[in-house]
């Protein structure tokens, strides 16, 4: 049986937000996530950026590294969508900057155990990840923000039938000189044995915010 959301979850998230997806159209919020509105303006947005092929830099002002990616989404999707939720400064730099604002404004939620919480993958979630390699066994809230390593925002989410995910879609800025783009390798049973399910590669999923953590309105 599935367990239920953690208690780091925002009430915003099943409040008004919820309620606000009955009365406004394109409205979205947790539990109704994917809209087409939403889920269709962070797929359009992410394209864009991934047809650009934004190579890395780790120089600040470039907004070429994965932090630098998720302030260009942002700014995309701000262009399009009322409600989006996230940092507007950019001295909100890094992505362990990035993960404290959740933290600090009641929306990060810490990933213990990710098959467990996979429902918490949804077109638009932040996902944020720790060191390669690296086991975090009842990791608090404390230790996930200071070894936040890697950020990106999910594109599209594949599910079997009981609702579990599979797979999802991750548009980030990579290292090594590789171009910022729409990555499928995120899966529930890992292609190496080390790797761990649902991870960024070697990289495993420790903390997850929402760009539409209430109710967002898109434009087309």
């Amino acid at each position: 049986m599935r367990a239920s959301a953690p208690s780091l979850v925002p009430l915003g998230w099943l409040g008004w937000g919820c309620l606000a997806c009955l009365f406004l159209p394109g409205a979205c919020c947790a539990g109704e996530r994917g809209t087409t509105d939403f889920a269709a303006a962070v797929v359009s947005v992410a394209e864009d950026l991934h047809g650009r092929k934004l190579i890395y830099s780790s120089r600040p002002d470039d907004l070429r590294d994965c932090s630098g990616i998720f302030h260009r989404t942002l700014r995309r999707l701000r262009k399009r969508c009322r409600g989006i939720n996230g940092p507007e400064e950019l001295r909100v730099r890094s992505s362990r900057d990035i993960a404290a604002w959740y933290a600090k404004h009641g929306d990060l939620v810490v990933v213990r155990d990710a098959l467990d919480q996979d429902h918490l993958i949804q077109p638009g979630t932040v996902m944020f990840y720790g060191h390669r390699h690296q086991r975090y066994s009842r990791i608090s809230r404390k230790k996930a923000l200071r070894e936040v390593e890697h950020v990106g925002i999910v594109t599209s989410v594949e599910r079997d039938d009981a609702g579990n995910v599979l797979s999802y879609q991750l548009f980030h800025g990579r290292s090594g000189r590789k171009p910022a783009a729409i990555t499928d390798y995120h899966t529930r049973e890992p292609s190496r044995a080390q790797y761990p399910p649902l991870g960024n590669g070697a990289q495993p999923w420790i903390a997850v915010a929402e760009l539409c953590s209430r109710a967002c309105v898109c434009k087309n």
